[in-house]
């Protein structure tokens, strides 16, 4: 059995990771791209993605307890940061999250600011 203490430190350990080191260069990048309201919002959820549905899913992933019945193996050890990254695609694909469009309203008037005075 785990010790709890092993448990609290892999969690600290996975919220501490940096999932996305440039995830502010990328939504600069994609922002700077963007031609149309629908790829701002795209934008959006990139951002969304990658600074607060990845570490949530990495944070809930080392707390959970790893036994060897339901262990991917070492295919789920290579591949885990693709499939959580699938999984969060999912999440905003299928639900309204209210963060994307909160993220969204707060760039339209500051882009279209940007194009008349820019």
């Amino acid at each position: 059995m785990t010790p709890v203490h092993a448990l609290t430190d892999r969690t600290a350990a996975a919220a501490a990771q940096p999932h996305r080191k440039d995830a502010a260069a990328d939504f600069e990048r994609a922002l700077t791209a963007a031609s149309s309201g629908d790829q701002v919002r795209d934008a959006a959820r990139g951002l969304v993605s990658s600074a607060f549905l990845l570490p949530m899913l990495a944070q809930v992933r080392a707390s959970a307890k790893e036994g060897d019945l339901l262990h991917g193996g070492f295919g789920e050890d290579v591949w885990r940061q693709q499939l959580d990254t699938m999984i969060a695609d999912r999440i905003l694909q299928k639900s309204n999250f209210s963060v994307v469009e909160a993220v969204y309203r707060n760039i339209v008037p500051k882009q279209a600011e940007a194009d008349v005075y820019g």
